[in-house]
């Protein structure tokens, strides 16, 4: 019995553990994570204001703009804030077992919720360019916001019952760092499968969307070489350039998972 209290407390001591940064190093990430809270706080801020005082700017694919751009603001005024602390900062009181699970829940939602906004608008791009009309004539204001809320309720329900295992873990009054890490350790396998499912989802989007255009281009080209005698370059030049910014779109969406891990 006596070895085995021995044991825990050194477990427990060596959960504790975590080293401090030096000051040199401190210092510059502070600096950099303070310019990237206020900068993300003001952009997307901005964004949210510009859409809310101009009414006709409240379309179906600005609402979910405006969506991600809330999310955004959301994660650089909580999460960020709370990594400078307990990541940059280091600071001791940040520790326990409630405030971990609290703050891995906060950290999964947004990012959750920033993949699936983003990966709603490439949906949205592709839908407008394979339907054309028909969608422009189907999505209203009031569908944005059941799309925006029905993101919110599909990730709040899916991020609780993942979290559900969060409470077996139990390093006493650790610092949040080593909670951090230990989850991480613990579902990096489950992690990389989402976040490989949300890669997926937007190369076939963004391949659908290159699909659509080229379809669209050649049909278009097709008829006025027929009806008005000109040539398919200056047809498609117009929808070659839509192509080019579904493949930028796609490239960035994919870009921006990556850099979430």
């Amino acid at each position: 019995l006596a070895n085995l209290i021995i044991r825990k407390k050194k477990l427990s001591t060596k959960n504790t553990m975590h080293f401090m940064k030096p000051l040199s190093t401190i210092i510059p990430m502070a600096v950099c994570l303070s310019m990237l809270i206020i900068s993300s706080s003001l952009a997307n801020g901005l964004i949210l204001g510009v859409i809310a005082r101009f009414k006709k700017l409240r379309t179906f694919t600005n609402i979910l703009l405006a969506n991600a751009a809330l999310v955004d603001l959301l994660n650089a005024l909580i999460n960020m804030p709370t990594y400078l602390l307990y990541g940059v900062l280091e600071v001791s009181w940040l520790k326990g077992k409630t405030l971990a699970i609290f703050s891995v829940y906060l950290s999964r939602l947004f990012i959750f919720l920033h993949l699936v906004s983003i990966l709603s608008l490439l949906v949205n791009a592709f839908l407008g360019i394979a339907f054309d009309f028909r969608y422009f004539a189907w999505k209203t204001k009031q569908k944005a916001i059941c799309v925006v809320v029905l993101e919110w309720v599909m990730s709040l329900v899916t991020l609780s019952l993942f979290s559900i295992p969060l409470f077996s873990i139990d390093l006493q009054d650790a610092h949040l760092y080593t909670y951090r890490q230990h989850v991480y350790s613990e579902y990096k396998t489950l992690q990389a499968a989402v976040i490989a499912l949300f890669i997926a989802g937007a190369i076939a989007f963004g391949a659908l969307s290159v699909y659509s255009i080229r379809r669209r281009k050649l049909q278009v080209s097709t008829k006025l070489v027929h009806e008005l005698r000109i040539t398919n370059s200056t047809v498609g030049l117009h929808f070659l350039e839509e192509e080019k910014n579904a493949l930028v779109f796609v490239t960035f969406l994919v870009t921006f998972i990556l850099n979430t891990q």
